[in-house]
Protein backbone atom coordinates (compact mmCIF):
# COMPACT_ATOMS: atom_id res chain seq x y z
CA UNK A 1 0.00 0.00 0.00
CA UNK A 2 1.35 3.25 -0.89
CA UNK A 3 1.62 6.41 1.11
CA UNK A 4 -0.60 9.39 1.63
CA UNK A 5 -4.01 9.66 1.97
CA UNK A 6 -6.14 6.95 2.26
CA UNK A 7 -9.95 8.26 1.84
CA UNK A 8 -11.47 11.80 0.25
CA UNK A 9 -14.65 12.32 1.52
CA UNK A 10 -17.09 14.60 0.80
CA UNK A 11 -20.22 16.13 2.62
CA UNK A 12 -23.12 17.55 0.94
CA UNK A 13 -25.90 19.98 3.55
CA UNK A 14 -28.77 21.73 2.19
CA UNK A 15 -28.41 25.30 2.97
CA UNK A 16 -30.89 25.89 5.79
CA UNK A 17 -27.88 23.91 7.41
CA UNK A 18 -25.55 26.75 6.97
CA UNK A 19 -24.58 27.05 10.74
CA UNK A 20 -22.04 24.03 9.96
CA UNK A 21 -19.53 26.27 8.65
CA UNK A 22 -19.41 28.05 12.17
CA UNK A 23 -17.49 24.76 13.49
CA UNK A 24 -14.02 24.08 13.35
CA UNK A 25 -14.39 20.18 12.57
CA UNK A 26 -10.56 20.18 13.49
CA UNK A 27 -12.02 20.31 16.72
CA UNK A 28 -15.73 19.06 16.95
CA UNK A 29 -16.66 16.22 14.83
CA UNK A 30 -20.10 16.88 12.33
CA UNK A 31 -21.95 14.40 14.46
CA UNK A 32 -21.58 16.82 17.44
CA UNK A 33 -22.28 20.04 16.06
CA UNK A 34 -25.15 18.25 14.56
CA UNK A 35 -26.45 17.33 17.74
CA UNK A 36 -25.76 20.77 19.61
CA UNK A 37 -28.39 22.04 17.44
CA UNK A 38 -30.80 19.29 17.48
CA UNK A 39 -30.18 17.17 14.79
CA UNK A 40 -29.63 13.31 15.09
CA UNK A 41 -28.64 10.90 12.93
CA UNK A 42 -31.09 8.30 12.47
CA UNK A 43 -30.76 6.65 9.04
CA UNK A 44 -27.90 5.65 7.04
CA UNK A 45 -28.58 3.90 3.74
CA UNK A 46 -25.03 3.00 1.92
CA UNK A 47 -24.26 2.28 -1.52
CA UNK A 48 -20.77 0.76 -2.51
CA UNK A 49 -19.80 1.05 -6.13
CA UNK A 50 -16.44 1.30 -8.01
CA UNK A 51 -14.99 4.15 -9.90
CA UNK A 52 -12.05 6.22 -11.68
CA UNK A 53 -10.78 9.00 -9.91
CA UNK A 54 -11.42 12.76 -11.61
CA UNK A 55 -9.10 15.44 -11.76
CA UNK A 56 -9.49 16.53 -8.88
CA UNK A 57 -9.94 13.45 -6.55
CA UNK A 58 -6.59 12.37 -7.82
CA UNK A 59 -5.08 15.68 -6.87
CA UNK A 60 -6.33 15.98 -3.67
CA UNK A 61 -5.44 12.57 -2.93
CA UNK A 62 -2.08 12.94 -4.81
CA UNK A 63 -2.80 10.09 -7.22
CA UNK A 64 -2.93 9.82 -11.02
CA UNK A 65 -6.23 10.82 -12.46
CA UNK A 66 -8.09 7.79 -13.50
CA UNK A 67 -6.46 5.68 -10.44
CA UNK A 68 -9.45 2.88 -9.52
CA UNK A 69 -11.53 3.78 -6.56
CA UNK A 70 -13.99 2.19 -4.14
CA UNK A 71 -17.08 4.30 -4.06
CA UNK A 72 -18.82 4.59 -0.92
CA UNK A 73 -21.90 6.87 -1.09
CA UNK A 74 -24.05 7.40 1.72
CA UNK A 75 -27.46 9.41 2.52
CA UNK A 76 -28.82 10.16 6.00
CA UNK A 77 -32.40 11.32 7.51
CA UNK A 78 -32.35 12.69 10.97
CA UNK A 79 -34.62 11.95 13.57
CA UNK A 80 -37.58 13.06 11.53
CA UNK A 81 -36.94 11.17 8.69
CA UNK A 82 -35.68 14.43 6.18
CA UNK A 83 -33.06 13.93 4.59
CA UNK A 84 -30.31 16.19 4.99
CA UNK A 85 -26.77 14.70 4.23
CA UNK A 86 -25.25 12.97 0.87
CA UNK A 87 -21.51 11.86 1.83
CA UNK A 88 -19.38 10.51 -0.93
CA UNK A 89 -16.02 8.75 0.36
CA UNK A 90 -13.32 7.65 -2.25
CA UNK A 91 -10.60 5.47 -1.58
CA UNK A 92 -8.21 4.74 -4.14
CA UNK A 93 -7.96 0.76 -4.77
CA UNK A 94 -3.43 1.01 -4.25
CA UNK A 95 -3.69 2.41 -0.70
CA UNK A 96 -7.14 0.57 0.75
CA UNK A 97 -7.97 -2.79 1.31
CA UNK A 98 -11.03 -4.27 2.91
CA UNK A 99 -12.02 -7.10 5.14
CA UNK A 100 -15.65 -8.38 5.72
CA UNK A 101 -15.78 -10.72 8.27
CA UNK A 102 -19.32 -11.85 9.61
CA UNK A 103 -19.69 -14.16 12.85
CA UNK A 104 -22.61 -16.58 12.44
Amino acid sequence: FGDGPIVLTTSYFPADMAFLTKYDFETVSVHDSLALNGIYRRGISKEITVGFLNVKEACLLGMAEGTSTIVISSVVQDQDGRTFEYTKSCYPVPRNRFIIKINS
